[in-house]
């Protein structure tokens, strides 16, 4: 009876854990280097791996940030999703929890480095960030809050003629200029109270502006 050697070097990683692994590098790299400076070699030491095996994963910088983009985003919009679909609440109380999450993805630290990684590869002229950002991040948001209004107009609960109205006053009213001087580092995150305030503020002018007249 034959007997089998033993392995020798390393046991395999597992594809979706290493995978893993390296987009928390990646992040841990953003977040210490900004885009710029960020670069595989730098991840793949972050990773304890070598640039061949991050290769394997993603074929270049911009497919590993694209990848990154679209794990983030994925997350986000199954937290935004559940705040949007709760039926136990009423319209006010659903827009503030969306609100409140809104607000804590887009004011949070990775959020704002990799709105301005998109800004740095947009301003030499790579739009690929960009447009997966708006892809898998804000289209699919866009959708969901999108049907609630509509359904709340079905209901009588507000009124408007075309929804990008109600949609962008919403999301203007919830971010204000906070977002922009995140970007521009002026602003810190701001505090769980803070937040909580600003969306139901929003809130509660974006009722009034939108109630059904007669």
């Amino acid at each position: 009876m034959k007997t089998r050697k033993p392995q020798r070097g390393r046991p395999k990683a597992d594809p979706d854990i290493q995978r893993s692994n390296i987009l928390k590098a990646t992040t841990e790299v953003l977040l210490q280097s900004g885009y710029q400076k960020a670069t595989t070699l730098s991840i793949a030491n972050a990773c304890g791996i070598s640039k061949n095996t991050l290769y394997n994963h993603f074929p270049s910088k911009e497919a590993l940030f694209i990848a990154l983009i679209e794990n983030r985003a994925t997350a986000m919009n199954d937290l935004l999703a559940t705040a949007l679909q709760d039926v136990t609440l009423d319209l006010a109380d659903v827009l503030r929890q969306f609100g409140r999450l809104v607000l804590g993805v887009l004011t949070s630290d990775v959020s704002v480095a990799i709105n301005r990684a998109c800004m740095t590869a947009a301003g030499s002229g790579d739009i690929a960030l960009s447009n997966a950002y708006f892809d898998f991040g804000q289209m699919p948001v866009r959708q969901k809050l999108v049907a609630v209004l509509k359904r709340a107009r079905r209901e009588e609960i507000i009124d408007f003629d075309d929804v990008n109205e109600p949609f962008q006053t919403l999301l203007g009213l919830y971010n204000g200029d906070l977002h922009v001087r995140r970007l521009l580092g002026v602003a810190s995150v701001p505090a769980e109270n803070k937040i909580e305030e600003k969306a139901s503020k929003a809130v509660e002018k974006f009722m009034k502006l939108f109630k059904p007249h007669g």
